[in-house]
């Protein structure tokens, strides 16, 4: 994995974090069966080593960030056809 300074030192802190935490036993199992190989770990994203809930959520909060621009798009649309009208 290399030295620990600069920017890897952040990278390593999230890795331990998230091996860490209680709310995500899969990274865990996932890294001890092999099914997650290091060389993968050291690669992945806070987003990829996110529990499955937590995948979730994000997923979630996109959709509706997506949801609310789309919504705000067709509102400015709205004003703007009418001269086109």
């Amino acid at each position: 994995m290399g030295p620990f300074n600069g920017a890897k030192t952040v990278k390593y802190r999230s890795i331990l974090f998230n091996l860490k935490d209680p709310k995500n036993p899969d990274l865990r199992r996932k890294v001890l069966l092999g099914q997650i190989k290091p060389e993968k770990l050291v690669t992945m994203t806070s987003e990829d080593m996110a529990s499955n809930q937590r995948q979730f959520e994000n997923a979630e909060i996109r959709m509706k960030s997506l949801l609310k621009e789309k919504k705000k798009a067709q509102q400015e649309n709205k004003y703007v056809d009418p001269v086109e009208s």
